[in-house]
């Protein structure tokens, strides 16, 4: 829905005519009717007029322009998944999704930001795991370089990170398919305001 629905919405719903609200936001009667059939633009003076003639804060109704789409949410939290394939692919992938619908789409800022936040959190101990398991190899005096190179300790602790963001991108989606989100302890790199 464009602005002039949601104003004429707000107008009806308080029980306004168009000459109300012309009167009330001192602009001409035709500048109402134009706005309501989609004529005319309203520069932004006299649309904050007619905001603050209906009561309702500019933001407000940028705000109710956004659409609803947890398709798109649903999408952010499966391209965590993309971590199996490439390095980093958890963390790039959701940010160009955010950045790309955060102020268009209902939710997208907030499930981004939860998301990202778990995603940073996530690959931190990740890699953490590898630079503390290779520390004692290193400073190790008889640590040949094979021997350097060979994870097997790692292997059960990458998958079990592994298996805990694959859950977490998964349920993320179903509750996101239900208009829920889902909360785990991450560090709050990017914060909700």
């Amino acid at each position: 829905m464009k602005s002039a629905n949601h104003i004429e919405e707000i107008r009806r719903s308080k029980g306004l005519t168009q000459k109300d609200l012309a009167d009330l936001a001192s602009v001409e009667l035709g500048v109402v009717k134009q706005m309501e059939s989609g004529k005319i633009k309203l520069n932004s003076h006299t649309f904050r007029r007619i905001c603050h003639a209906l009561g309702v804060q500019v933001e407000e109704l940028f705000e109710l322009q956004k659409r609803e789409n947890n398709n798109y949410i649903v999408m952010m939290y499966l391209s965590i998944l993309t971590f199996i394939v490439f390095p980093f692919g958890n963390i790039s992938l959701p940010l160009i999704l955010w950045i790309n619908r955060k102020n268009r789409i209902r939710g997208v800022a907030s499930h981004g930001k939860d998301i990202l936040n778990f995603q940073l959190t996530w690959s931190i101990l990740f890699y953490l795991s590898f630079v503390l398991y290779s520390i004692p190899k290193v400073y190790a005096l008889n640590t040949h370089f094979t021997d350097f190179l060979e994870f097997k300790g790692l292997i059960p602790i990458w998958l079990l990170l592994g298996l805990i963001n694959a859950v977490y991108a998964i349920v993320g989606s179903y509750l996101a398919i239900q208009g829920k989100r889902i909360y785990l302890v991450a560090i709050p790199f990017l914060r909700n305001s």
